[in-house]
């Protein structure tokens, strides 16, 4: 067998080494681009003095999606490729790091890995196109709902150190419900709210149309803290710019709304379609805590569940493993991931 440790780059040129079944490297390390003629010739190298029929394997890391194309080229010619954790390959190159002069290792480092650990192996199986569009559109949908969650974190901290914490303790039930977005919108300025006063805010808020069932109770509460935070600031305030603090608040709220638009269509029309095309059964949703989201994430990177031995070798691939705690004939419930 040959092994050929490639060694991804981003920008620059690939690094690659080839090495026998015995551990010694036939070949020094070699720069290669995704080119088609370069990959080709790197594979010739690997093959050179060996048996027709010797296998050739790549190990390589899944770095960002640099690893695509190479892996799919390698797979059609056919060579077995394998895509590793990165904590074992970082363990092991820390030790040729100490004891080896050359700081050109990382290729032979992942060479080496079928020989220290081949129980971490596990060999590629591309996924097809729809289990590889479902994949990137459920890393888009957390990636959006990460947005969100900033977004969130934004204004409640704005709200807290405008509205002295009341906005949510005295004033709006829900900080992000149809009400509190309207207020931000056009009464988030405490001097604006007192000059207004709460029957024309609340004849404005339902003239918007955005909740007929809120009647606008929370109007005297925003106008009874508006009072507290000007006794705060001073009215006029010399430190506070509130129209400046209303501007932002807009701009931010449009910025989620937006990003909840894209949540929306995301969910709606790429990922639970996909999901549904590619689990029909919709099994996986009679399990306790999981619904379709989770489901799409389990279907779209498992892929075919079949190509595990045993439940220990998808544990062992996922890098999630439950802990354990039994005694006797009693086990604990509920604990943690152990990776």
């Amino acid at each position: 067998m040959r092994i050929i440790g490639l060694d991804l780059a981003i920008t620059r040129a690939h690094k690659a080494v080839v090495m026998d079944e015995h551990g010694t490297f036939v070949t020094p390390v070699l720069a290669v681009a995704t080119w088609p003629d370069e990959l080709a010739a790197m594979l010739q190298r690997a093959r050179e003095g060996a048996p027709p029929d010797r296998p050739v394997a790549v190990v390589m890391e899944p770095t960002g999606l640099a690893w695509l194309p190479v892996a799919v080229y390698l797979m059609r010619h056919p060579v077995t490729v394998y895509l590793v954790n990165s904590q074992p390959v970082a363990d092991l190159r820390r030790y040729y790091h100490k004891h080896a002069k050359s700081d050109r290792i990382d290729a032979r480092v992942l060479a080496k890995l079928p020989l220290v650990s081949p129980e971490k192996l596990h060999a590629l199986v591309l996924p097809p196109a729809a289990l590889l569009k479902c994949q990137r559109a459920c890393k888009q949908l957390d990636w959006v709902i990460t947005q969100i969650t900033a977004l969130h974190n934004q204004l409640t901290g704005l709200d807290r150190r405008v509205w002295l914490g009341g906005w949510r303790d005295h004033v709006f039930a829900d900080p992000f419900g149809p009400a509190a977005r309207g207020c931000r919108e056009h009464d988030y300025d405490p001097t604006a709210v007192l000059r207004a006063g709460p029957e024309t805010i609340r004849h404005a808020w339902r003239a918007t149309g955005l909740d007929p069932a809120d009647g606008g109770e929370w109007v005297e509460p925003l106008v009874k803290l508006a009072k507290h935070v000007m006794a705060v600031y001073g009215d006029p305030s010399t430190y506070v710019d509130f129209a400046a603090l209303q501007a932002e608040v807009r701009l931010i709220q449009k910025w989620l709304a937006q990003f909840e638009a894209d949540r929306d269509q995301l969910r709606r029309t790429v990922v639970r379609s996909l999901y549904r095309r590619l689990h029909p059964s919709r099994h996986l949703e009679t399990l306790k805590g999981i619904g379709q989201d989770s489901a799409a994430v389990f279907v779209s990177f498992i892929g075919d569940p079949t190509r595990f031995a045993n439940g220990r070798v998808c544990r062992g691939w996922s890098g999630l493993v439950p802990r354990s705690s039994q005694s006797a004939d009693s086990e604990s419930k509920g604990l943690r991931i152990s990776t």
